[in-house]
C-alpha cells in the first residue's frame, strides 16, 4: 500500500489545506461548547463547506456528492484534524454502498435535498 500523495492528491491536500487555512477563521473561534450555542456554529461550518465544494465531498456523483474516493476523503480529514478538531459525518456513502439501490436514492436525495435547503436560509 502506498502512503504518499500522488501528485493529484498532493493537489487537493495543497488546496484542501490553503482553503481551510483561510476558512476556518471566518468561524470566530472553536466550537461553542455549550449545546444550544453550536447549531448556528454548526451551519456556518456547513455553509463554508457546501460553497468551496467540500460537503458531501464522498457522497457518489449520481446522489449528488462529490465522488471523492476513500484516499481523498483520507487526504481531507487528515487535513481538517490538522487545521481544527471539525468534522463531517462520513458515514453517508455506506448507505449508498450498502443499501438497496431504491431505498440508497430515496435516502441519499431526502438528505442532500434537506442540506441544500438548509444552506439557502
Amino acid at each position: 500500500m502506498e502512503l504518499k500523495d500522488s501528485p493529484a492528491e498532493a493537489e487537493f491536500r495543497a488546496k484542501a489545506r490553503g482553503w481551510l487555512e483561510n476558512t476556518l477563521p471566518s468561524l470566530g473561534g472553536p466550537e461553542p461548547p455549550v449545546l444550544e450555542d453550536k447549531l448556528d456554529y454548526w451551519r456556518a461550518w456547513q455553509r463554508l463547506l457546501y460553497g468551496a465544494g467540500y460537503a458531501g465531498l464522498s457522497w457518489p456523483k449520481e446522489y449528488g456528492g462529490g465522488g471523492a474516493d476513500a484516499k481523498l476523503r483520507a487526504v481531507f480529514n487528515e487535513e481538517l484534524d490538522r487545521a481544527a478538531p471539525v468534522s463531517l459525518n462520513s458515514d453517508a456513502p455506506l448507505t449508498c454502498q450498502f443499501f438497496l439501490e431504491d431505498h440508497a436514492v430515496r435516502h441519499s436525495y431526502h438528505h442532500l435535498a434537506r442540506i441544500q435547503a438548509a444552506l439557502k436560509r
